[in-house]
C-alpha cells in the first residue's frame, strides 16, 4: 500500500505478520529471560558456582545501570537555588528566577569582589558535582566489567 508521496505504508496485515514473526522468534510473546528461567529453560537446573555467577552478573549489570543513571541525572538542588537566587548570577538555577532586565540591573551593580566570590562558589560547586559524577561513572564501568567477567564465568563454568 502506498501513501500520498509514494512511500510504502504498513497495513494491518503487515503489522500482524511482524508480530507473529516476533512471537515465533521470542517464544510466543515471552522474553528470553522467561524462557531461560522456565522449567525447561537453560537456567532451570543451574546450581553452584554457575548460578552464583548468573546472579552476580544480573546484580552487577543492574548496579552499573543504576550508577550510570545517577551520572546523567541533573543535579539541580531547587530549594538551595531558590535561597541563593538573589545573590547568584552564574548558575542557571539562580538566573531562571530573574528577568533579563533584572539580570542587567544586577550586573551593573556587581563589584569585582562580588563577581569573584560568586564565580569561586560556582566553580567549587561544579568541581564537586563533576568529581562525584566521574566517580559514579567509574564505578558503573567497573560494575559492567565485573558483570561481564561473571557472565563469562557462568558461561564456561563446569
Amino acid at each position: 500500500m502506498e501513501g500520498a508521496r509514494g512511500e510504502r505504508r504498513l497495513d494491518q496485515g503487515d503489522r500482524s505478520e511482524g508480530l507473529d514473526r516476533a512471537r515465533l522468534r521470542y517464544g510466543a510473546g515471552r522474553g528470553r529471560a522467561d524462557q531461560a528461567l522456565s522449567e525447561k529453560g537453560a537456567l532451570a537446573e543451574t546450581t553452584g558456582i554457575k548460578l552464583a555467577a548468573v546472579i552476580a552478573t544480573g546484580s552487577l549489570y543492574a548496579l552499573a545501570a543504576l550508577l550510570a543513571l545517577l551520572v546523567v541525572r541533573p543535579h539541580l538542588r531547587p530549594r538551595k537555588a531558590k535561597r541563593e537566587a538573589p545573590q547568584g548570577l552564574i548558575y542557571f538555577g539562580h538566573l531562571r528566577r530573574r528577568s533579563s532586565h533584572g539580570v542587567e540591573d544586577a550586573l551593573e551593580q556587581l563589584t569585582a569582589a562580588q563577581a569573584r566570590a560568586d564565580l569561586a562558589r560556582q566553580l567549587a560547586a561544579l568541581g564537586q558535582i563533576g568529581w562525584r559524577k566521574h566517580r559514579l561513572l567509574q564505578c558503573s564501568l567497573n560494575s559492567l566489567v565485573l558483570g561481564t567477567t561473571a557472565l563469562a564465568l557462568a558461561r564456561f563454568a563446569l
